[in-house]
């Protein structure tokens, strides 16, 4: 081979990497960036509409529901607070953003949901059927208290499972 296609070949060769690295590169940089934005936008409002969501439901589930322990109302006033409550946030549209952007906060976020169902399964269970047989439902207080710190506690370990996404998507 002559020098002169060896040298046709190897400027070639530099024009190509050269016009990979201006202009393929940036545009990879710019879609990796975009991609970061998106999903630390969709982080915020995941974590707000379950922080919106959860405070809902222990607003119902303890702070109403405590009225009964206390004896301030009784289970016709809770069932009235529970009717007139407006649910504050979506988990389905948590659910969404997860499948769609988070995988790695699905175990998490189906435990927040589970504890928080198992309360209320509790509370229209157990406790509803005690109450209509005439029983104390203070018996079930302390239950009812751990179930809600079981909550509480999933709440707060999905919580920071967030802001830890988000801080590695702000670096």
């Amino acid at each position: 081979m002559s020098d002169l296609v060896l040298q046709s070949i190897v400027v070639g060769l530099i024009a190509i990497i050269s016009a990979l690295v201006g202009g393929v590169l940036p545009q990879w940089i710019q879609n990796f960036e975009n991609e970061k934005k998106l999903k630390r936008e969709k982080l915020e409002t995941l974590y707000i509409d379950i922080e919106n969501w959860f405070n809902n439901a222990f607003n119902i589930f303890y702070l109403q529901f405590d009225l009964i322990f206390k004896g301030v109302i009784d289970w016709d006033g809770y069932s009235d607070i529970c009717i007139k409550q407006k649910p504050l946030g979506t988990h389905k549209k948590s659910e969404m953003t997860i499948c769609l952007y988070f995988n790695e906060l699905d175990e998490e976020y189906k435990q927040l949901l589970k504890s928080v169902t198992d309360i209320n399964k509790f509370i229209n269970g157990e406790i509803r059927q005690a109450y209509i047989r005439g029983e104390d439902v203070n018996s079930f207080k302390a239950l009812h208290q751990e179930k809600v710190d079981f909550s509480i506690n999933n709440m707060k370990s999905l919580q920071d499972h967030i802001r830890n996404l988000a801080g590695s998507l702000s670096k």
